[in-house]
């Protein structure tokens, strides 16, 4: 049991680092997006989350679950209709807060990501990769 535990903490460890680093290319675009493209952030938002996890994918792929029992093709569609879900929920919460609650775009899309990072982790690592 403890070395399951352990497994769990240095695989959550992993995730977070490669997922800040791809959140942070997920603002970064979202910045570029929104200020030089000048694209509507209900545009902006589920198309910078979309490249960025891509990227983000390819990443915990070679460098976190790298012993995944499930092919890389298989493992990327399974990615991707997880990610796609989660853009479009995160598109519509930044929406509603955006909109109707008068939180700013960064500070609503952090919190809203803040959120389903932890959700993506577990839903990855248990239904993804298969190795939780």
């Amino acid at each position: 049991m403890l070395a399951y535990t352990y497994r769990h903490r240095i695989k959550f460890l992993q995730y977070s680092v490669f997922g800040i680093s791809a959140f942070a290319f997920d603002l970064l675009l979202l910045y570029g997006a929104a200020t030089f493209l000048a694209l509507p952030y209900y545009i902006a938002v589920p198309g910078a989350f979309i490249i960025a996890t891509s990227t983000h994918y390819t990443l915990l792929r070679l460098f976190v679950y790298h012993d995944s029992t499930r092919a890389i093709g298989k493992g990327y569609a399974f990615f991707l209709a997880i990610m796609c879900t989660n853009a479009a929920l995160i598109t519509l919460l930044v929406s509603g807060l955006v909109e109707y609650a008068q939180v700013g775009l960064y500070p609503a899309r952090i919190g809203v990501g803040t959120l389903f990072g932890f959700l993506s982790f577990f839903l990855n690592s248990r239904y993804n990769f298969k190795l939780l």
